[in-house]
């Protein structure tokens, strides 16, 4: 997900550790196409979250294309197939670029 954000040249980062992913679609840095530790990430940023109504706009979109969020984060499973997360990765791309062009992101 940050490999599409790097792509997007949007600034932001997911994260997280075990099967528990955050998203934060703010700040000023585009995220490397990696995982992120928490401990890594701005303290700021984390502090400061992403603004209610990006997230409100953010799980609008997902659900548009077939996913669904937990507020600004995710589950990924052992009974998610590739194909699962495939298709989540392409509703997170499709719902970034339609946010970005709403400039809602």
């Amino acid at each position: 997900m940050n490999g599409v954000l790097c792509e997007l040249g949007m600034p932001g980062f997911v994260y997280g550790q075990a099967s528990e992913f955050r998203i934060v679609i703010a700040g000023t840095q585009v995220p490397e196409a990696q995982d992120y530790d928490p401990r890594d990430l701005p303290w700021a940023l984390l502090e400061q979250g992403m603004p209610a109504e990006r997230t409100r706009l953010l799980q609008l979109a997902m659900a548009n294309h077939g996913s669904h969020l937990f507020g600004a984060g995710g589950l990924v499973s052992s009974v998610h197939t590739e194909a699962d997360i495939a298709t989540t990765v392409e509703a997170w791309r499709e719902s970034l670029k339609e946010m970005r062009d709403e400039g809602a992101a």
